[in-house]
């Protein structure tokens, strides 16, 4: 449906000087949406894949912790859309002390926005809602610089960040999670609320907004991993939706974008599960007893100091190494050196599966 341009180019005077600045219409749109049978069913067949992730997290081994390496993914699928380099892979090295092939200011972005995403779960464990308190947290980790700096007085508006807040907190709304998602993240994108990271932070907030509907129980979806795959359509629905009002096939693109990142981070939970049961398969036959211990404790970060490996199993490094040398002799591990010289052992495979980033 178009209904106009969604918001007013309002004049602003900042720091003395004449400002001129988009300003959204607050949420919901109006009219209201308009909910068709075929959106009806995506809606639903998005909802189901959702289930099935926040099934399959909770039937991984214990050891298998799969929320920061997917709070780490949807760091680098975002960070790509604004022009990042960077891997996942590049992520996890640098993380252990290693050498990354990626630009190193891209890489401190990408590690911004994963302290920012860490921040806002662990506000939301102490009890405290998607609220100003937490955004603004949340910026301060990702736009260090930027934070504290004079922001358009744009934002106090009727469009602005706190009615935001609190269309994302109204339950009187009724609005089904993914559509009030939709519609929070692209307008969070549209508000001049604070100097730099809106898009970076509207996308960051998305599986913090479903796990506050109770849709999710971690934040678990890398919602970016699809956008950037149809990078065009992103970016062109986004800007119907500012000029045209068309809230709906931006909502059709969402919904469709949340499935296949859901099932996309299923389907690499199952392939994790497989690969790691057939090398401790293996390992069982050979009887390889400290390489199997090294194995398990890779299953929570397939990239890890050698060091830390003997820390965790508190053995000697020697002994540690030997079943290092035993995992690298079957094609599971191989090792790399660290920029203090350290050893670094990367589960290859795992990493791999990891890595990918066909949705």
């Amino acid at each position: 449906m178009r209904r106009g341009r969604s918001g007013n180019h309002e004049s602003w005077i900042v720091d003395g000087e004449a400002c001129r600045t988009f300003v959204p219409a607050p949420l919901p749109p109006r009219p209201e949406l308009a909910l068709d049978a075929a959106l009806q069913e995506r809606l639903a067949s998005a909802n189901l894949a959702l289930g099935r992730l926040d099934g399959v997290s909770v039937a991984m081994p214990e050891a298998f912790v799969l929320p920061p390496l997917l709070v780490r993914k949807e760091a680098v699928m975002s960070s790509r859309l604004e022009g990042s380099r960077v891997s996942l892979a590049d992520l996890l090295l640098e993380e252990a002390g290693g050498v990354p092939a990626a630009p190193a200011g891209d890489v401190r972005q990408v590690l911004r926005c994963v302290v920012a995403m860490e921040t806002g779960v662990a506000r939301m464990r102490q009890g405290m809602p998607i609220c100003l308190r937490l955004i603004d947290d949340m910026h301060e980790r990702l736009m260090p610089h930027a934070h504290g700096a004079r922001s358009s007085p744009a934002h106090r508006a009727g469009g602005g960040l706190p009615d935001l807040v609190r269309f994302i907190n109204d339950d009187a709304q009724r609005q089904p999670a993914l559509i009030k998602a939709a519609l929070a993240s692209l307008q969070f994108d549209a508000i001049p609320a604070r100097p730099g990271g809106n898009g970076l932070l509207g996308r960051l907030l998305v599986p913090l907004m479903l796990v506050a509907d109770g849709v999710l129980r971690e934040p678990l979806l890398p919602l970016s991993l699809s956008l950037d795959a149809h990078r065009s359509d992103y970016e062109r629905l986004r800007h119907d939706v500012r000029e045209h009002g068309d809230w709906e096939a931006w909502i059709s693109f969402f919904v469709a974008a949340v499935e296949v990142a859901a099932l996309h981070a299923v389907n690499t939970a199952l392939a994790i599960r497989r690969l790691f049961d057939g090398d401790g398969a293996r390992l069982a036959a050979l009887a390889e007893d400290e390489a199997m211990r090294v194995h398990h404790l890779l299953l929570s970060s397939p990239v890890a100091r050698a060091g830390d490996i003997a820390a965790c199993l508190r053995g000697t490094s020697a002994v540690v190494d030997r079943g290092i040398a035993a995992l690298a002799s079957m094609d599971i591990v191989r090792t790399v050196c660290g920029t203090a010289g350290q050893g670094i052992v990367v589960y290859t495979a795992y990493l791999d599966l990891l890595n990918r980033e066909d949705p």
